[in-house]
């Protein structure tokens, strides 16, 4: 295989001298793709606008794996054979399906394409990262896909890819909070997820949510050791037309914690630890004597955050009359000078 696999932006009859010495494997209306050694890849940029898209044809891989497949490697061959390859040690063996596969094209995807791996009996289910699609296949028909001129490689979308394992306990995301025992299994249809209940009920999980039009089950799994929680999403990731299994999450309101403190008393939070000075903003005075307590209270201070505020909005001029002055000054003094104030 050449060294590298570049873009070549040429049309027309151009695109026809370049054929005449350079491996073209695929045109388009404004480049081709041209396979081409490192020499070759040069000399070409000296002369043509050339982008180099080797590194584009090494399939990314999500959640548990967060790695990359070697696309120049096969691993479904072109006689319906299954390779080894060392990006699928441990791999799983397969029944003959059908399973979902990754399909990679020789170039950016043309719609010809697709159909025939239609006719070919595969069903597209999903797109995905360097010029590859997932296809729903079974044994039979990955073979004849894996022939087709257009593709340069398959092999079956791997069970790591679909689960997302994280403990609950890890650091959250901002004002997200994750549930120990709940978790979205996410389809590639919604058909598979209508027919995937009887699968995951027959692994001894409960379905407590059922959003099958939105390509969505929600289940519970037992909350056990994380060894046990990672067993049970790996056994969910390998049901039939399963995109992504991961813990489920809930939004938190994203000021809880100083709504907490906010209505906490000063003997509650402890002896020491708040103090509470009433302080209109708007009085540039009154600001600084409280700021100037504060400061003695916590023996200095390094920030401080402006976020008194009130709601003035109306119509300078109305329908049936105009804003009163004393609405408009009021609401300035409190959001704007107040801010400046503080």
């Amino acid at each position: 295989m050449a060294d590298r696999i570049v873009k070549v932006f040429v049309s027309g009859k151009a695109q026809d001298a370049l054929a005449a010495e350079y491996q073209v494997i695929e045109r388009y209306p404004a480049f081709v793709v041209v396979e081409a050694s490192t020499a070759q890849a040069d000399r070409l940029a000296t002369s043509e606008l050339v982008e180099d898209i080797t590194d584009q044809y090494a399939i990314p891989l999500g959640g548990d794996a967060q790695s990359t497949i070697d696309a120049s490697r096969p691993r479904i061959t072109v006689r319906g054979t299954t390779a080894s390859h060392p990006d699928y040690k441990g791999a799983r063996r397969l029944d003959d399906g059908p399973h979902h596969y990754l399909v990679q094209f020789v170039g950016p995807v043309k719609q010809e394409w697709l159909d025939a791996v239609a006719t070919a009996g595969g069903e597209v289910v999903d797109t995905y990262a360097a010029f590859t699609v997932v296809v729903r296949a079974n044994a039979a028909q990955i073979a004849q896909i894996a022939g087709l001129p257009p593709v340069r490689w398959a092999g079956h979308l791997p069970d790591e890819a679909r689960m997302s394992y994280v403990d609950a306990d890890s650091p959250p995301l901002p004002r997200t909070k994750l549930l120990r025992s709940t978790v979205n299994v996410e389809f590639f249809t919604a058909r598979e997820a209508r027919t995937a209940r009887a699968a995951i009920r027959a692994l001894g999980l409960t379905i407590t949510s059922a959003e099958p039009d939105a390509k969505l089950l929600v289940v519970e799994v037992p909350e056990g050791t994380a060894a046990s929680q990672r067993r049970a999403m790996t056994s969910l990731a390998q049901v039939h037309g399963v995109r992504m299994v991961r813990r489920k999450a809930i939004n938190r309101i994203s000021n809880d914690i100083a709504v907490g403190l906010m209505r906490a008393t000063p003997a509650a939070l402890g002896t020491g630890r708040i103090a509470y000075f009433n302080t209109d903003v708007s009085d540039e005075a009154q600001v600084a004597a409280n700021m100037a307590k504060a400061r003695e209270f916590m023996g200095g201070m390094n920030a401080a955050i402006s976020c008194a505020g009130i709601l003035g909005a109306g119509r300078v001029l109305g329908r049936e009359t105009s804003m009163p002055l004393a609405q408009f000054a009021t609401t300035v003094k409190v959001n704007l000078v107040g801010s400046f104030n503080v």
